[in-house]
């Protein structure tokens, strides 16, 4: 979903290894539109390191590109994941 000045990304639930082609599409295309890109992690319940190594590499192109990154409401689970994984910082997680 996107407006006029950024794209939002809203995350599922689940995210897990068989939605990382779908994930990596749509990180793609927040990409491909040089608009800011929120990330809207609330609802998440689970998140596997798949998806997180996926959003490292999307941020880190981001930052490349000079796009910002933004998440709002992150749950518990992505915090916690990250956090295992010592990413958090770089990816930039409140």
């Amino acid at each position: 979903m996107s407006d006029d000045s950024k794209v939002v990304i809203t995350c599922e639930p689940y995210m897990d290894i068989s939605d990382a082609v779908n994930i990596h599409k749509e990180l793609q295309n927040a990409l491909d539109s040089g608009q800011e890109v929120e990330i809207k992690a609330s609802e998440v319940e689970r998140i596997d390191t798949s998806v997180l190594q996926l959003f490292y590499g999307f941020i880190k192109e981001a930052q490349t590109r000079g796009i910002a990154i933004k998440w709002k409401e992150v749950s518990e689970p992505v915090k916690t994941s990250a956090t295992n994984l010592g990413i958090t910082k770089h990816l930039g997680i409140p």
